[in-house]
């Protein structure tokens, strides 16, 4: 994705964490890996992103469960603000595979289609990964609450 950055500069997010090194002490679902809410963006390229993770990674504690609606919402307010600028943006949410929040996942995923996006997700490890696969719209569309579809 990085040669497609014209400034080289990413907002990078935790979730289902204990951000420490922000002086949060319980679970947060959505949090700048940066520790500064007003600029989560990570200048310098991934590499850089890499950096920043790796150096703050010891003071995030892991928690549950995971809620993915914080993150996704906080992209969509992005999305949106980026609305007349030629941009698109993209999420790459990594995740243990594990969501507690379907629902609202799926209304929010609906309602990013219809934006200038794309959300990659990614499972690691060995957990259960079949919510993932309903949300990847491959067996049936993904729909929402409401019967829309992506």
């Amino acid at each position: 994705m990085e040669p497609y950055d014209d400034d080289k500069s990413f907002p990078f997010f935790g979730f289902g964490g204990i951000p420490r090194h922000m002086g949060i002490n319980g679970v947060n679902h959505c949090f700048p890996i940066n520790g500064n809410p007003g600029n989560p963006e990570i200048p310098g390229g991934i590499q850089n992103v890499l950096a920043t993770y790796r150096q703050t990674l010891p003071s995030i504690g892991l928690g549950g469960p995971t809620y993915f609606g914080p993150l996704l919402e906080q992209f969509y307010n992005h999305v949106c603000a980026q609305k007349g600028t030629n941009t698109y943006n993209i999420l790459l949410l990594l995740t243990d595979g594990c969501i507690h929040d379907m629902p609202k996942t799926k209304d929010l995923i609906v309602k990013l289609s219809y934006e200038a996006c794309s959300v990659i997700i990614i499972g690691v490890g060995n957990a259960e990964f079949d919510a993932m696969e309903e949300l990847d719209g491959d067996g049936a569309p993904l729909m929402n609450s409401r019967g829309q579809k992506v």
